[in-house]
């Protein structure tokens, strides 16, 4: 399943990398392309194996509420890309996701609400690392022309699977911006990846 994962994304890395028209690192994002934002603060490094893991607090505001979550991905010694890897969302307590889930169903385009109830403590992932210290692309209309490589970039970009691969979305960070963003991969995935990010809200 990874080897297959990796010829996968592999050509959609190359489309996703592909140059345009570039803005400053940490410009906001495109309007033409959906995401949900949030905040990230970033923990300090840890060395697991070898590989480096990368943490960050999110936060979520919206309607007087605030969602709370972590995200963790394991970086591999290799700076290549595209490459599989693995990550983590983490529950946060004196999290209120009602806001946040709202959000994630309209620019997922989930056709029905997750339904309540079947919390986790901790939602595993397969991660695809398209890439680190990107810019991004504001003439970009499309989530595979979002970034391409270019001096100061800060962003990094990532495809991500979930409920065993049947969800996928792109989940892209500027920790030198303190900015993240969930952005849909098409709407056949709207259903699986609001229900599965909604268990860990």
């Amino acid at each position: 399943m990874k080897n297959q994962l990796f010829n996968v994304v592999a050509g959609i890395a190359a489309a996703f990398l592909a140059s345009g028209c570039t803005a400053r690192a940490g410009a906001p994002p495109a309007a033409a392309i959906p995401a949900v934002t949030f905040r990230i603060q970033e923990f300090p490094l840890t060395i697991v194996r070898d590989q480096r893991v990368r943490t960050w607090q999110a936060t979520h505001e919206a309607g007087g509420k605030t969602a709370r979550f972590r995200i963790e991905l394991v970086f591999p010694v290799s700076n290549a890309v595209p490459t599989m890897t693995t990550g983590t969302l983490y529950r946060e307590p004196q999290s209120e996701p009602s806001a946040m889930v709202a959000d994630l169903a309209k620019v997922l385009q989930a056709r029905r609400p997750p339904a309540p109830g079947n919390q986790l403590d901790r939602l595993p992932l397969n991660v695809s690392l398209l890439g680190q210290n990107l810019v991004r692309n504001t003439g970009a209309s499309t989530p595979e022309s979002a970034f391409t490589p270019g001096d100061g970039g800060t962003w990094i970009a990532a495809k991500v699977f979930v409920a065993e691969d049947e969800g996928e979305f792109y989940l892209n960070l500027d920790p030198a911006a303190g900015i993240g963003e969930i952005v849909p991969k098409g709407p056949r995935y709207g259903d699986i990846v609001t229900r599965e990010l909604a268990k860990i809200l």
